[in-house]
């Protein structure tokens, strides 16, 4: 077996029938020598061979398009899209069918006990059955909604009423315990736009998968152009809308606050701060949206949200709805939608 694949088959298979696995995801090493590389196969490809058959398991088949999906997404997710020689394809192409055919034996044995009588069995159906239904109901009606027609009408009195800004910015993410530093070389520099870069450069990380914090490539995207409303989180939302432009925000992504002065200079002498991170961005230009294509966007998404919200109310408004508490008596909800 080649080097790349030293782990166990039977160690794979439990690992792939009961969790996803990781098992290649930090164990591919660079492709050295002579060994001809071979890159991803597109979907295209891959449906050529649809029906070609892989094994036959008591009768039932397993076909080549369905081994090379489940193993070109895992190369494209697991193995970051990593290009194989044509050898290692080969090793892969092994494990993957290996997987599906152990699952395969596994189905045929649970239909042989009648496994879908189980009470189990049944009440986890039910489940699957109950998220099914509400997620494809869901997506029908939202595509429903979103493909009724909107009026020229309906579309300028939107616009008329739309106040959108865009707001540009730098931001980095460094550990919270520098932050106080940066922010005061920030408001002291002559040329803050360079002063920023710089320290971007000196100062930024990246939290990797495995929670380890590591420097930022040195040619990540700085500079940020949005809209206010594209910004998901309200209090960060809130504070860009505020504050001035050439000012500067300290972001704490893990609470969503946005720190003041006296709580960034405190952070800067906790040693448990070095582990945390922040989001500073220096503001650098605000403006109010005037392109008619944006507003007409805009104006389109905010008409569709409202048709969806508005249905969904309407749900609970017509129905009939008894709620009790733990003791029976009647109470009030909320709002349901």
């Amino acid at each position: 077996m080649h080097k790349l694949f030293k782990m166990p088959v039977f160690t794979f298979l439990f690992s792939s029938i009961f969790g996803a696995s990781t098992l290649f995801a930090d164990a591919v090493a660079p492709n050295t020598g002579s060994a001809k590389a071979e890159g991803a196969m597109s979907e295209a490809d891959i449906a050529k061979l649809k029906g070609k058959v892989a094994a036959n398991i008591n009768g039932e088949k397993i076909t080549v398009d369905q081994v090379l999906t489940e193993m070109e997404n895992y190369i494209r997710t697991k193995m970051k899209g990593k290009t194989l020689t044509a050898e290692e394809r080969g090793e892969l192409y092994k494990l993957f069918l290996a997987r599906l055919v152990s699952q395969k034996l596994i189905l045929q044995e649970a239909t042989k006990v009648n496994i879908d009588k189980d009470p189990k069995y049944q009440e986890k159906m039910k489940v699957i059955s109950e998220e099914l239904s509400k997620g494809i109901y869901i997506e029908n009606k939202k595509k429903e909604l979103e493909e009724a027609p909107i009026s020229d009408a309906q579309l300028n009195e939107v616009i008329s009423k739309t106040n959108e800004t865009s707001v540009v910015f730098d931001q980095m993410v460094v550990p919270l315990s520098v932050a106080s530093g940066i922010v005061k070389a920030l408001r002291g520099a002559s040329n803050p736009v360079k002063k920023f870069l710089e320290l971007s450069k000196e100062h930024s990380v990246v939290m990797q998968q495995n929670k380890q914090i590591v420097k930022a490539p040195a040619n990540r995207k700085v500079e940020m152009d949005m809209l206010l409303s594209e910004i998901p989180d309200d209090t960060l939302r809130h504070s860009l809308e505020k504050t001035a432009a050439k000012e500067v925000i300290v972001y704490d992504p893990r609470t969503g606050a946005v720190l003041s002065e006296e709580e960034v200079r405190s952070a800067a002498t906790k040693e448990a701060s070095k582990q945390l991170l922040c989001i500073i961005l220096r503001i650098k230009e605000k403006k109010k949206v005037t392109d008619q294509k944006v507003l007409s966007t805009l104006a389109r998404y905010q008409i569709i949200n409202k048709r969806i919200e508005d249905f969904f109310k309407g749900l609970s408004e017509k129905a009939k709805i008894e709620c009790f508490d733990v003791t029976g008596n009647p109470i009030k909800l909320p709002a349901v939608f």
